[in-house]
């Protein structure tokens, strides 16, 4: 289900992830799954003030691996692009790849300063998601 969640790009939150996104990094406001229209909710003055004055810089986004390679929610990592990217969720298809989403940097934005610390690049593919990021 893990493989279909990522497809999907459905994210999960896990003890390795917690705490380290706003909920539209996550593109749960693409998906339906948070309303600004009704009342209040844990960090809701973050989560609106993304929504309501600026731009989100950094989206999960669906990636998959040239090679076999076990990626792990929390794994950081540097696309080919210089984009560093955080994993919130992979799974391994049936061919070895890893299929994984990621939250990093939208295309054409700056790859940010978290690049020097991240590890090596890791040659990935990306992927559509079945949903369109807003611009």
């Amino acid at each position: 289900w893990r493989l279909l969640d990522v497809r999907a790009g459905m994210p999960q939150v896990y003890a390795a992830t917690s705490e380290q996104f706003v909920a539209q990094m996550l593109n749960l406001d693409v998906l339906g799954a948070i309303a600004f229209d009704k009342g209040c909710y844990t960090g809701q003055e973050v989560i609106a003030r993304a929504h309501y004055r600026g731009r989100v810089k950094r989206r999960a986004q669906r990636f998959c691996t040239d090679g076999a390679l076990a990626l792990a929610p929390g794994a950081l990592g540097r696309l080919p692009d210089g984009r560093a990217f955080t994993v919130v969720d992979a799974a391994r298809r049936p061919d070895g790849r890893c299929e994984f989403l990621a939250v990093t940097a939208l295309p054409g934005e700056p790859p940010g300063a978290d690049v020097e610390t991240s590890p090596a690049s890791v040659q990935a593919e990306p992927l559509d998601l079945p949903y369109v990021l807003p611009a």
